[in-house]
């Protein structure tokens, strides 16, 4: 609740009737907006850099703040449960 008073400006009122999917809808469009945020102070630092340099090599964005968060979710990859041994440790995992 913190996070979507803190955030997203909602009442507390307001977050109870909220679904989960639309509360991860407003923290992925935080996010997004964070990146974007921080990704123009990078493009700004980049060309203060680029007259005071000796050499002209300059960080990348991805240098300096990270990669985008459409990126990080391209690298995640979901583990795929081929076996049983794969089942039956998820089943152990859960208290099943």
């Amino acid at each position: 609740m913190k996070y979507a008073v803190a955030i997203g400006n909602i009442k507390p009122a307001e977050f109870w009737e909220l679904t989960l999917a639309e509360f991860n809808v407003m923290m992925d469009a935080y996010i997004w907006n964070d990146y974007q945020d921080r990704a123009k102070l990078a493009q700004h630092a980049q060309w203060e850099m680029s007259s005071h340099r000796k050499s002209k090599q300059i960080p990348s964005i991805e240098k300096m703040i990270g990669k985008s968060p459409e990126a990080q979710e391209q690298e995640k990859e979901e583990k795929v449960v081929t076996t049983k041994e794969d089942i039956d440790e998820m089943k152990r995992s859960m208290g099943i």
